[in-house]
């Protein structure tokens, strides 16, 4: 048996990291989660594993946080620490040190964020933190193959060390109450209108105001169209406030932070993620499984899932043009629109599910502590078209 702690910042249901806790195999895998803070859906006494949380509000509380780790981890004789972003890997790595029997996993749920930030100093520093944490894990997990070229030739971790793992979905959530489109577009006025709909965080990187600017670009040729943004975040006010500068405010539905997310996405026409930074979207997976016509920026992971024109529609970043004409494209061709998100709806189900997906992280646990090799693995493309879901390297034994 492998005890297996998984450290982020918080836990929600149905993402990721819970649906490896939750589906690997409990005659091999005793799976528990440590947690930063309490604030996603996920708490103790909340979940069918244990859960702690660490309560970690600023950096300044990292060494207490890693000392409460470290307690946590030899009292439950962990075997394996997977952390899953920056914080909770610097923590981790912290409180694996002098343990012996501890293994670092640390899963990259980021691509090149951290060479953007300002100050150059704080760059440098948290580059310099990120490297001397990757050099103390055993196995790093990149979700995409942009995640992985960073890794490897970026940063020179060693080919080796790095396994390409997409996430995996519990697709059971997937499915709409049969009344929701219906009911919901009369709840936000939407009955009678296209609905381009997106789902996020409200935050600068999700690049909502490049959507806003497309939508404008649409309207003037499409008053029946309504735009749609399902979540909540620090940059609402600004885009608030650019949908009136675009006069468009009456035509844009702000709905917040909803539950009920699978059956407004149900109702949307058309989704669009024009995302300025990933490390592989949650989003367009599930949007994808809804069987929804796609419109995603080019971002990390994107490359590995959707084939343009196939299942969906790539444009590049910050082009409010070229969001518009792909969405316009989606709108007038509602017969290839159909054809995509079924392409993509078959794919993803086939091949991101959980199920498929829980052995590659089963492999990599087994493998840092020594129990076996991973098998080489290449992913099947539909219409024999290579796309990288999953990575060919073989993941060797670290003395």
């Amino acid at each position: 048996m492998i005890t297996v702690l998984h450290l982020s910042h918080c836990l929600n249901r149905y993402d990721y990291i819970d649906a490896v806790i939750r589906h690997a195999d409990p005659a091999q895998f005793r799976m528990l989660a440590a947690t930063l803070t309490d604030d996603g859906s996920v708490r103790p006494g909340a979940a069918p594993y244990p859960v702690t949380v660490l309560g970690v509000r600023a950096r300044t509380q990292w060494p207490a946080a890693a000392a409460a780790l470290r307690r946590l981890c030899r009292s439950e004789r962990v075997d394996v620490v997977h952390t899953h972003n920056l914080d909770s890997t610097a923590i981790g790595a912290f409180a694996a040190l002098g343990i012996r029997r501890v293994r670092l996993v640390i899963g990259r749920h980021y691509a090149d964020a951290l060479y953007q930030l300002r100050p150059a100093w704080k760059c440098r520093a948290l580059l310099a933190l990120e490297g001397w944490c990757n050099r103390r894990a055993a196995r790093l997990i990149a979700p995409s193959s942009m995640v992985r070229a960073i890794l490897v030739e970026r940063q020179r971790v060693p080919a080796r060390r790095v396994a390409q793992i997409p996430y995996g979905f519990d697709f059971a959530k997937h499915q709409a109450s049969v009344d929701a489109p219906a009911r919901l577009r009369r709840e936000l006025g939407l009955e009678g209108a296209a609905v381009l709909g997106s789902f996020s965080r409200l935050n600068a990187d999700k690049g909502h105001a490049d959507l806003l600017r497309a939508f404008a670009r649409l309207q003037p040729g499409r008053p029946t169209l309504r735009l749609l943004l399902v979540g909540e975040g620090n940059v609402r006010p600004r885009l608030e406030a650019l949908a009136r500068e675009l006069g468009v405010q009456e035509r844009v539905r702000f709905a917040g932070w909803r539950a009920d997310v699978i059956d407004l996405m149900a109702m949307a026409d058309v989704v669009a993620h024009p995302s300025l930074h990933e490390a592989f979207s949650q989003v367009m997976v599930e949007a994808l499984a809804m069987g929804k016509p796609l419109v995603i920026t080019d971002v990390s992971g994107v490359a590995d899932v959707v084939r343009d024109g196939w299942n969906g529609l790539i444009v590049p970043k910050a082009d409010p043009a070229a969001l518009a004409a792909a969405v316009t494209r989606l709108l007038d061709h509602p017969e290839e629109a159909a054809a995509m998100g079924a392409r993509g709806r078959a794919r993803v189900r086939r091949e991101l599910d959980i199920h498929v997906i829980i052995t590659q992280y089963e492999a990599v646990y087994r493998n840092v502590m020594g129990q076996e090799q991973s098998p080489n693995t290449k992913s099947q493309s539909p219409n024999n078209h290579q796309d990288p879901i999953t990575n060919d390297q073989t993941i060797e034994v670290i003395a």
